[in-house]
């Protein structure tokens, strides 16, 4: 069984390499398109629309862009929060608004100086991101477990959101991998 369990950590730490690697070489004109079409997708859809408290990762680097997502949001009067991360697989759910200022945290992500903590089921919507996605939302991140162990404290719809060619068949689950409820591509 453990045999079992190291090949498909072992099968999980390639995919999460060549991902990086693969999105990192994405021309970032193309990036940007793709992004683009991924918030317009996200945007128009009946979860976005209907909730009231919505949380959404700062995009960084060569992620799916998020500001767009962020700006519409506020500017439609909902409550819009992103990480804060503590440490040992633990993220809280931190307010923000058009005034909020930002800092780099301890990976270099923006992040809020001032925290406004909300409680994780006040949530209606989580977007999540991710390296890849399968088609049942089952996804590869970075490895920290955040979003695994954030997403169990949650009632809400979560939205995963993922360039199309990142995508694939099938992702095995450990016991702590937490499937999003979508998956939303260019």
């Amino acid at each position: 069984m453990s045999e079992r369990v190291d090949d498909i950590g072992a099968k999980k730490k390639r995919l999460r390499a060549e991902a990086k690697t693969r999105r990192n070489e994405m021309p970032a004109d193309m990036r940007a398109d793709k992004s683009r079409r991924i918030c317009e997708r996200l945007i128009a859809d009946e979860s976005f629309r209907s909730a009231n408290v919505i949380f959404c990762f700062i995009s960084f680097g060569s992620e799916v862009e998020t500001k767009r997502i962020i700006e519409t949001a506020l500017s439609m009067g909902k409550r819009v929060c992103v990480p804060h991360t503590l440490g040992n697989h633990i993220m809280e759910a931190n307010e923000i608004t058009t005034r909020t200022e930002y800092r780099p945290d301890r990976y270099g992500i923006p992040e809020p100086t001032e925290r406004h903590i909300v409680d994780p089921s006040e949530i209606d919507l989580i977007i999540v991101p991710g390296l890849i996605f399968d088609r049942r939302g089952y996804r590869i991140g970075y490895g920290g477990g955040y979003y695994d162990t954030f997403l169990s404290k949650c009632r809400g719809t979560s939205v995963g959101v993922v360039f199309s060619e990142f995508v694939i068949d099938e992702i095995v689950p450990d016991e702590y991998d937490r499937a999003v409820d979508k998956v939303v591509t260019d």
